[in-house]
């Protein structure tokens, strides 16, 4: 796959990266007032955790992006994924429940 240094198309990608982070303030941001960056980055973490595996997302037929995800995966990567989220679990992090 080549990327391309042409601008072409940069567009589309800046309107879905605009509408998360819009997503992120109105949702997190806004809502807990962080105090300082390390507040603010596991604040940050624990949101992109719930928006990935537990917030359902209209544009995907109301499943979490985690379910779409999944859905793709070969079961060697399946198998791969399920490893390694309880090794987090074991380790005290959140997990999604797979």
């Amino acid at each position: 796959m080549a990327i391309r240094r042409d601008g072409r198309g940069r567009v589309f990608a800046k309107i879905f990266i605009e509408r998360l982070w819009r997503t992120v303030e109105y949702e997190d941001i806004y809502l807990h007032d962080y105090a300082n960056v390390p507040e603010l980055w596991r604040g940050l973490t624990r949101y992109f955790e719930f928006y990935s595996y537990e917030r359902p997302h209209q544009s995907l037929d109301y499943r979490t992006s985690w379910e779409v995800y999944q859905e793709g995966l070969s079961p060697k990567e399946w198998k791969r994924q399920e490893s390694y989220w309880k090794l987090r679990e074991k380790n005290g992090e959140v997990y999604p429940g797979i």
